[in-house]
């Protein structure tokens, strides 16, 4: 190959290996052959890259459609980063809309119990998160209106009637829904 046509391959390239980035006089520079000549590829400059000596004789027949370019690792970067931090975010909302639940769940158990002091645990939890899911915390607390009128809080043994009371209303609601 002549070399005027490998230097021609170079400034177009801007004297930049199209594999790693890398520029002289940090490398060897060399023209390599898109469709190896092996194959049926030609000198002509449309088949003609710049590569420096160690990605060129890494790369070795491969056809330059199999070989990762900066370009390509660069998109990998770029969407590597972007998926990172997505992924920030969603956990951020994950974490926010867990304690939205939990504040929900102790306002809940303070409606509930009609006390500033209640201890709200077990199925009675379980099962007002399973209900948030569906129903917002003002229509629970409706829900529990309802069961208090139906058993008064001066029957300290109704709490547990008065929560399956509630668990049917809301399970009635959800079948008109």
């Amino acid at each position: 190959m002549k070399k005027s046509i490998r230097f021609e391959i170079f400034k177009r390239d801007n004297f930049t290996c199209q594999y790693c980035g890398r520029k002289t006089p940090e490398v060897i520079l060399e023209t390599d052959h898109i469709v190896p000549k092996v194959e049926g590829g030609t000198d002509d400059i449309q088949n003609l890259i710049t590569s420096c000596f160690e990605c060129n004789r890494g790369k070795g027949r491969t056809p330059l459609t199999k070989i990762k370019t900066r370009d390509d690792l660069k998109e990998e970067t770029y969407l590597l980063a972007e998926k990172e931090m997505q992924l920030q975010e969603y956990y951020k909302l994950l974490e926010f809309s867990e304690k939205r639940i939990e504040k929900d769940l102790e306002e809940i158990g303070h409606h509930f119990f009609d006390s500033d002091k209640y201890i709200f645990g077990g199925q009675y939890k379980k099962s007002f998160k399973w209900f948030l899911k569906i129903f917002t915390k003002n229509q629970i607390k409706e829900a529990i209106d309802i069961a208090w009128r139906r058993f008064p809080a001066y029957v300290e043994s109704y709490d547990n009637d008065r929560f399956k009371y509630v668990c049917g209303i809301l399970h009635n609601w959800r079948k008109q829904k």
